[in-house]
């Protein structure tokens, strides 16, 4: 609704047509104590005989006119007003008890999903192209903030560059999960979060997620993964240089997270870290997967390069991942099916995985974000 003054929303709680004169119960301010005390049901401010009749007339209508005098009713707490409520008001003002029980029920249980019901429960939520307007940076929502940073690899020897993208109104008073994201071959930190083949909407994706309440406020760490201790940068696509990529995952554990932990204010444990990656970040983030599954609780690929061998298959459920999400192109001629190679494997060996296939993907740009769309609304919700 609108006046001539204001746009603002407002809603009605009730509205109630009579003819004019009638009596229409409850009507009329209610004076309410600034402190609710249980047993005081007539709001008066004090415990007494009017409270204990108001209590029989109330159990005998079956509730209350106000929602005041139905919570102090309640006065051992148990969700529920009954004639437990009533004797307890009875025998605390014949001085028999000097305080009402305490029936709270317990908080639910949390309960932790399997990595099947997890899948399960994602796969529901997928949609194979992101909608256009999640690259739109939208009117009222603020977006996260892009920054640079650099950290000592004892793995390689030197100073290595990261690009970090902290959610809108990051504060070191507040704990956040993190996203480790990842390039491919003969690329950079820059290529996932600033430049692709062309504009790269991950901070707008990310951003329209998290204001839409759809993913979790999250840090995303974009790394340099070539990982040498003889050289700076890819010379070639071959055994030695694809070692060096391999070898990110000693960079990655050894340093490059005690480095973010210590300088960002973020959750730590596999409920609270994810990583995903694009070709060769692809193939990186599959291979750390399955090898540190204790650090990393999502683990996602888009359009992965080969050369991950080994079981695909962890020994128990504890062990394996909660969610495990592959994405591929129809259009990728680089990797061409190496993808559904990985699917295929993971379902030949019983592990649950989500399969993100998109039509007209080709091996970059619209794949990327296609999985991304996806995957940071797939990560760190794993208790119901």
């Amino acid at each position: 609704m609108e006046t001539a003054d204001t746009t603002n929303n407002f809603y009605i709680d009730e509205a109630i047509g009579a003819v004019a004169g009638t009596v229409i119960p409850g009507a009329g301010a209610i004076d309410v104590p600034e402190t609710l005390i249980p047993g005081d049901i007539n709001l008066d401010g004090v415990i007494d005989g009017f409270d204990l009749a108001a209590a029989k007339r109330g159990l005998a209508a079956g509730g209350f006119d106000n929602v005041f005098s139905a919570k102090v009713a309640d006065v051992n707490k148990s969700t529920v007003f009954d004639a437990e409520d009533v004797q307890e008001l009875s025998s605390f003002l014949l001085k028999k008890t000097t305080a009402f029980t305490d029936q709270t029920p317990p908080e639910p249980e949390k309960k932790a999903y399997t990595m099947q019901e997890y899948t399960d429960m994602i796969s529901k939520m997928v949609v194979e192209k992101e909608p256009d307007a999640s690259h739109n940076e939208q009117a009222g929502v603020q977006y996260g903030t892009v920054k640079s940073g650099s950290y000592y690899s004892t793995t390689c020897k030197r100073n290595k560059p990261y690009n970090i993208l902290l959610p809108a109104n990051y504060s070191s008073s507040k704990k956040y999960p993190v996203l480790y994201c990842m390039h491919g071959y003969w690329e950079n930190q820059d290529r996932m979060i600033i430049k692709g083949n062309g504009t790269m909407y991950t901070r707008q994706i990310i951003g329209n997620a998290i204001a839409a309440g759809d993913a979790e406020d999250m840090i995303v760490v974009f790394p340099y993964i070539y990982s040498s201790a003889t050289q700076d940068s890819c010379s070639a696509m071959d055994d030695a240089n694809n070692a060096a990529y391999d070898n990110f995952i000693n960079d990655l554990v050894v340093d490059l997270m005690p480095h973010i932990e210590s300088t960002y204010s973020v959750k730590t444990g596999r409920d609270n870290t994810a990583i995903t990656g694009f070709s060769m970040g692809g193939r990186e983030s599959l291979l750390i997967g399955m090898k540190r599954s204790d650090l990393f609780g999502y683990v996602g690929a888009i359009c992965p390069a080969p050369g991950v061998t080994g079981a695909f298959k962890w020994n128990s459920d504890e062990e394996a991942p909660h969610l495990l999400f592959i994405t591929a192109g129809s259009n990728d001629t680089v990797v061409y099916s190496n993808p559904e190679n990985y699917h295929n494997n993971f379902t030949k060996n019983g592990v649950p995985h989500i399969w993100h296939y998109v039509n007209g993907g080709y091996h970059g740009d619209n794949s990327i974000h296609a999985h991304m769309y996806n995957f940071v609304r797939a990560i760190f919700k794993t208790e119901s």
